[in-house]
Formats: structure tokens, C-alpha cells, sequence
């Protein structure tokens, strides 16, 4: 059965992914540091909850597997790197972001401007 289209009133919003140097895609998530580090710490405000959920569908969602990367952080960015080629990311359709079993954010996935991909693929 097919996954049913998010509401008309949902929110589209992109989740930039680019290719690092060994030609793997990392995601840059829309989370700030500070929830990133809350989180890590087991202290959950209100932002650092919202941070969270928006991973955990995203986990569910694309049915990501341990073996498929490490949330980590990119240049200050909290990050999801994975071991997908840019052939697997085409595949992934993006995912939505649930609230009481209705969707209120949907995530596409695109490919981060060019400028910013020579600075991501040349991070240490």
C-alpha cells in the first residue's frame, strides 16, 4: 500500500547532503549545537525534543541500519555521515516528520550548492 501524501498545509523544506572526499553523502541536519549537545547529554528542553523527533523519523523513515553511517558533527553543523554513494541518496525519497500521527514537516533531499560542497569535501 502506499505511503499516504503529506497534507496539503505541511511544511516542505530542503535536507542538504553533499559527497565527501572518499564519495560518500553527508546530511546536514537542521539542528542547532546546543540541542545536538543536550541531547548527548541526556538534557531534553523543549528544542532539544523537536531536534530529536526530526531524527528519529528520519531513522525510521529511511530505515537507516547502524552500519549506514554516524551522526556526528561537519564544520559546527550537526550531521548524519553516511556510507550511501550519491547513487544510494537518488534512491531515497526524504521523509517526514510526524506529530500525533500527522505529518507536519516533510524533508526533501538536495544536493548542497556548489561552493559549499568544496568546503564540506575538504573537511578535516
Amino acid at each position: 500500500m502506499p505511503e499516504a501524501a503529506p497534507p496539503n498545509d505541511s511544511q516542505i523544506e530542503e535536507l542538504l547532503y553533499f559527497c565527501n572526499r572518499e564519495g560518500k553523502a553527508g546530511f546536514l541536519l537542521p539542528i542547532r549545537t546546543t540541542d545536538w549537545s543536550a541531547a548527548e547529554t541526556q538534557a531534553f528542553p523543549d528544542r532539544t525534543s523537536k531536534a530529536m523527533c526530526l531524527v528519529w523519523n528520519m531513522v525510521r523513515e529511511l530505515k537507516l541500519k547502524t552500519d549506514d553511517g554516524d551522526f556526528t558533527t561537519v564544520r559546527g553543523h550537526a550531521a548524519f555521515a553516511s556510507r550511501f554513494d550519491l547513487e544510494d541518496v537518488a534512491i531515497l525519497e526524504g521523509f517526514s516528520v510526524k506529530g500525533q500521527d500527522s505529518v507536519v514537516l516533510r524533508f526533501i533531499l538536495s544536493s548542497v550548492p556548489t561552493e559549499l560542497q568544496e568546503a564540506l569535501s575538504h573537511e578535516d
